[in-house]
């Protein structure tokens, strides 16, 4: 069984930023952008987000999260 972590509403920017810090470390280490979508979104799967949308670019990237009780 799977067990999912649960982060307060503190702990979500961080989350957030984080996940934005490996994105563009991804990016500037010459990752596809495919790759950097998908990393990031199964590492915010990975820390409870419901759904993670990432759009990336060689020069911007945008991270939305969405966790259970949170209205869209």
């Amino acid at each position: 069984m799977e067990e999912k972590t649960i982060l307060t509403s503190e702990d979500r920017p961080v989350l957030t930023d984080c996940l934005l810090d490996l994105g563009v470390l991804l990016i500037e280490s010459g990752a596809e952008i495919s790759r950097v979508e998908d990393t990031v979104n199964r590492m915010g799967k990975a820390y409870g987000a419901m759904r993670v949308e990432t759009f990336a670019l060689t020069n911007y990237l945008s991270v939305t999260m969405l966790f259970e009780g949170c209205v869209p």
